[in-house]
């Protein structure tokens, strides 16, 4: 069996993924159906004229894996869009419209709890559809905001089942929506200093009222 054509010469204009290209190309640049990865990740599908042009599978830095419709390198149209291990989103999908890279039309939203909803989102914001336990967070956001301050220091108990509740303790270093990003300082089997992406309402300030999972 033949191996595919390795052409570094053959050119991809997105710079995240333009470091090896294995596909077709014309005039240099890359064209039909190819590979292509580079330091933002990977993709698979369809070129034109060096662009992510038609359908393909995109996984970029984040682990985000987004299956669907291209145009002029943007994911625009209709797919599906499972956020990755470095997302604020972790776990969480989509599927639906898109539009200039954005989320955007009618779609489902599934939180990676389990939580679903159909939605409809425009240039990126949730416009409709919103989920009683959405509204329940947005008021715990609201009321967090006033204490959580960068370099708070914050905790969680996390109740595993049949097993001993295990204390989280961190520091918040920002957040995005409704999702924030904890230093961890103190968390059984994890290094001092790691980062992650939690659901903020999931924490409170240690001392005070320490939030389940």
């Amino acid at each position: 069996m033949s191996k595919p054509m390795v052409q570094p010469a053959c050119r991809v204009l997105d710079p995240a993924i333009a470091e090896q290209y294995e596909g077709p190309c014309k005039d240099g640049l890359a064209a039909g159906r190819g590979k292509a990865s580079g330091p933002g990740g990977s993709y698979e599908g369809d070129f034109v004229a060096g662009r992510k042009q038609g359908r393909g599978v995109q996984i970029n830095a984040a682990g985000d894996r987004y299956e669907g419709d291209f145009a002029n390198d943007l994911r625009e149209g209709q797919g599906s869009l499972r956020y990755g291990a470095g997302s604020p989103w972790n776990g969480d999908s989509w599927v639906g419209g898109f539009k200039a890279d954005k989320l955007h039309g009618e779609g489902t939203y599934t939180w990676a709890f389990g939580d679903a909803s159909k939605a409809r989102f425009e240039n990126g914001t949730q416009v409709a559809g919103a989920t009683a336990y959405q509204h329940m967070r947005a008021v715990g956001i609201q009321q967090l905001a006033t204490v959580l301050k960068e370099g708070s220091e914050i905790c969680r108990v996390v109740y595993p089942p049949n097993a001993t509740p295990i204390r989280l303790r961190g520091k918040f270093l920002g957040a995005a929506g409704d999702r924030a990003l904890i230093e961890l300082t103190d968390a059984p089997g994890v290094q001092p200093g790691a980062r992650t992406w939690d659901i903020v309402t999931r924490w409170a300030p240690c001392g005070g009222s320490v939030r389940r999972k």
